[in-house]
């Protein structure tokens, strides 16, 4: 749950710095703007919620590698993805209405998954894994995404 913990938060502070005009700009996810990022992160979080909060009968399928297994790269339904999450996103007509609830959501996820025990079988997905398992599939997400933004993020004001 730490590491879940520490991707999210390394995450949220990229994030929180960002103003309307840097949400638009290109990131190193193809295809997305900063805010079609961020809210695709807010559905990696609201994700992580309804997973954690879903125990599941049945034994796990799937662990932290194998979880990937099924992701493969399909173009056709990749242009869709991004297409879904820009118009989506461009739907905030203030980018920190879409920050503060991707925010909010993630800091949520993250104390969700503290309180959680790491060996509860949960359901995400369609398939079955630990909690444990679960958090550091999104903690893997959450840290591409945080280098997605990383190249967009305006400069730390200069040390004295």
């Amino acid at each position: 749950m730490r590491v879940l913990r520490e991707s999210y938060e390394a995450l949220m502070a990229v994030v929180e710095p960002l103003g309307d005009e840097e949400s638009w700009v290109p990131t190193a996810c193809t295809g997305w703007a900063a805010r079609d990022l961020v809210f695709h992160c807010l559905g990696d979080a609201q994700r992580a919620l309804v997973a954690l909060h879903t125990p599941a009968s049945g034994p796990a399928d799937r662990d932290a590698v194998t979880y990937w297994r099924d992701w493969a790269p399909d173009p056709a339904g990749a242009a869709n993805g991004r297409r879904w999450s820009r118009v989506a996103a461009s739907m905030f007509l203030c980018f920190r209405q879409l920050r503060a609830l991707y925010l909010e959501t993630a800091e949520a996820a993250v104390r969700a998954a503290a309180a959680t025990d790491p060996k509860l079988r949960v359901a995400t997905q369609g398939h079955v894994l630990t909690a444990a398992d679960l958090t550091t599939t999104l903690a893997v997400e959450a840290t591409i995404h945080h280098l997605d933004l990383v190249p967009i993020c305006p400069a730390p004001p200069a040390r004295p």
